[in-house]
């Protein structure tokens, strides 16, 4: 018996995916329906003949009019959801599916979109390209598009370096779909910004500001309103030329640990360098760090000033350099000899030598001689000198002291000898004779005493 069925509507006619060639049919089966148009929950009249025996129509061929179908609004899939059945990886094979709530659409084989996302047009003015079905009853749309979102990723570097005085640029860039909006949080340097260039990429830019250099840690962010967000720690480093901040002086002494810090300021940080001549006992160590160690106990003897000139250099130019004076202090020491001698009546001077660092002041007590004096010269030395006075001959113990504020002080026992006039008695002349003789020699000893008295030679 034949069994010959009329439809009266196109309700399970337009089911055109590949599920429909299974079951009672062994082939995909087209229907014609003519002059119809379809809505979500409409029905298409007309009628046609199916054979179920022979599996033959009366009226096979039906078409749907792409001019006279409906559009429907982009339906966007999301590459990271798991419940998705869109998958780039497929878009060769026929019929992938694609459900979006209630509804379906199927992808041709020669579509295809990436992980980054992208927009797909669907136009059914050729039946191949797309097809959705809404349930019950199924219906045909005439075209559209498959939008393609994917998460924003930020794809260039995590940092990046500027010189203060020079202008320097950087680009942000990501990938996603829609494309991202890119900000940061974060200090940045005086002189530098950070624009998005509503692209998917931002512009970092400036002039660092004198004194800006240094390390600045910021947070890039990219949002495409596609979960997650791309967050990026990113570092700008600003470059400065080195500069020497620490004093350009310290004192030691000699036979005590001394040590004084070397800082110094610039990015990155600076090798600390010196040149010229340390005390023995001293050493200049570059910590590494943009610091230095001038350090030691300086050795006896090594009092003095040490003038030597220090380096800062961090491949940034300038470099810094700073003259520098190490002064050694040492306790004070007289050099010159503890004794001396005057004449009376003449003028007659000493010079007191000592050493020492700061230079010493130099006094001295006990009693001089009437005519002398004694006076620090203000370099170390001082001087003993004048004419000592009638009848000041004899010995004078002095003690001199020398003082610099470095113990121990440094004392002389010191001695002046003031002598007298000798008495010289000449050999009789031939001729003087008597009272003449007489009165040349009390001449001569009145001389010594600063009297001088000629007898008149009767």
């Amino acid at each position: 018996m034949r069994r010959i069925f009329r439809f009266a509507s196109a309700v399970f006619a337009l089911c055109l995916s590949l599920a429909c060639a299974s079951g009672a049919f062994a082939f995909p089966v087209t229907w014609t329906l003519s002059g119809a148009t379809f809505s979500d929950s409409g029905t298409a009249t007309g009628s046609f003949v199916y054979d179920a025996d022979t599996n033959t129509l009366s009226n096979w061929s039906v078409s749907v009019a792409g001019g006279n179908t409906t559009t429907f609004p982009p339906i966007t899939y999301d590459t990271t959801s798991a419940s998705g059945y869109y998958s780039p990886s497929n878009a060769t094979t026929l019929g992938v599916l694609l459900s979006i709530g209630s509804r379906q659409v199927r992808i041709p084989g020669t579509s295809a979109l990436s992980d980054a996302g992208g927009t797909l047009a669907i136009n059914l003015a050729s039946p191949a390209q797309g097809e959705c079905y809404n349930c019950a009853p199924y219906r045909v749309f005439a075209a559209g598009s498959l939008v393609g979102t994917a998460a924003p990723a930020i794809t260039s570097a995590n940092s990046t370096t500027f010189t203060v005085g020079t202008a320097g640029t950087f680009t942000v860039t990501s990938t996603g779909a829609p494309v991202a909006a890119l900000s940061e949080t974060g200090t940045l340097p005086s002189g530098v910004t950070f624009v998005d260039n509503g692209n998917g990429t931002a512009t970092l830019s400036g002039t660092p500001a004198a004194g800006t250099g240094g390390t600045y840690a910021l947070t890039i962010t990219a949002n495409n309103g596609v979960a997650p967000n791309a967050t990026q720690a990113f570092t700008l480093t600003v470059n400065q030329a080195p500069a020497i901040t620490s004093a350009n002086s310290t004192t030691f002494t000699v036979g005590s640990a001394g040590s004084f810090t070397v800082t110094s300021t610039g990015t990155p940080v600076a090798a600390l360098s010196e040149t010229g001549t340390l005390p023995s006992g001293v050493t200049f160590v570059d910590n590494g760090n943009g610091t230095a160690t001038l350090s030691g106990t300086p050795a006896a003897g090594t009092g003095g000033t040490y003038a030597f000139t220090i380096t800062a250099s961090n491949g940034v130019a300038p470099n810094a350099t700073q003259n520098f004076t190490l002064t050694v202090n040492q306790a004070p020491a007289i050099t010159s000899a503890a004794s001396v001698s005057f004449l009376v009546g003449s003028a007659g001077s000493f010079t007191v030598t000592s050493t020492g660092t700061p230079t010493a002041a130099l006094s001295e007590t006990g009693t001089l001689p009437s005519g002398v004096t004694f006076v620090d010269n203000g370099n170390g030395t001082a001087t003993l000198s004048g004419t000592p006075g009638a009848g000041t001959a004899g010995t004078y113990i002095l003690t001199i002291t020398a003082s610099n504020g470095v113990a121990p002080n440094s004392t002389q026992t010191f001695t002046l000898t003031v002598q007298a006039l000798a008495v010289v008695v000449p050999t009789p002349m031939l001729g003087l004779t008597g009272l003449l003789w007489l009165g040349l020699l009390l001449a001569l000893a009145g001389m010594s005493a600063g009297i001088c008295a000629i007898p008149r030679r009767k």
